[in-house]
């Protein structure tokens, strides 16, 4: 019988020590982490962790709107005099599209990036050959809004340096401090992040881009 309590205590003890072990593990487990622009941090409930420069162009989509034209292209209003708005968005997929075909992944590889992206419907359905072009768009620093709002200056680019024939882009920050123009273009959405760098929107290429018929030419 004495035998038996003593088994029995071990094994309670046992149990207790293993108990304690789960529990003290489970506390000490590290929290869920997001890479954010280089940097880890502590993923909130409802946080969704950013994907790589490419994979935030491809599922961006900026929702707004405009009024609704006539045939004349004047201002369409309903019966009580308000002008019509219709839903539209832009979306970023040619030029992820077409900054993989550069080979933008391999070139960042570790490194961290900002894109300067133009939409979809700005670009239009483009050929291979304005790749180059897409990389003028990127630098290979991952530069927030309120960098470019606190100076003037111009910043290289993955196209290259003078030696290929690719100037810099120049960015000017107006009076009041928070407009920002790259060669001449506003920013418009800024500072989207995603794991290796940050993204700003911009309504027209940042370079003259080729016209689209010699393209569909050859």
């Amino acid at each position: 019988m004495a035998n038996n309590r003593l088994l029995r205590c071990l094994m309670m003890a046992t149990a207790a020590v293993a108990f304690s072990s789960a529990a003290s593990a489970d506390t000490m487990k590290k929290p869920a982490m997001c890479v954010v622009v280089g940097m880890e941090v502590e993923k909130t409930k409802d946080m969704e962790c950013p994907k790589d420069v490419l994979g935030t162009l491809r599922s961006h989509v900026f929702k707004y709107q405009e009024p609704k034209l006539d045939k004349k292209g004047m201002a369409v209003v309903d019966k009580k005099g308000d002008t019509v708005m219709v839903d539209r968005q832009r979306t970023y997929k040619i030029m992820a599209d077409l900054l993989a075909a550069a080979g933008l992944k391999k070139m960042m590889g570790d490194g961290l990036a900002t894109v300067f992206a133009v939409s979809d419907d700005v670009l239009g359905p483009m050929a291979k050959d304005l790749a180059t072009a897409a990389l003028m768009h990127v630098t290979d620093e991952a530069l927030k809004a309120e960098w470019f709002r606190s100076k003037n200056g111009k910043i290289w680019t993955y196209a290259g340096g003078w030696s290929t024939g690719m100037a810099p882009l120049s960015f000017y920050a107006l009076r009041d401090h928070t407009t920002v123009e790259i060669n001449g273009v506003p920013l418009a959405e800024t500072d989207i992040a995603a794991s290796n760098g940050v993204i700003h929107t911009v309504d027209s290429a940042l370079i003259a881009l080729p016209k689209m018929e010699k393209m569909a030419g050859g």
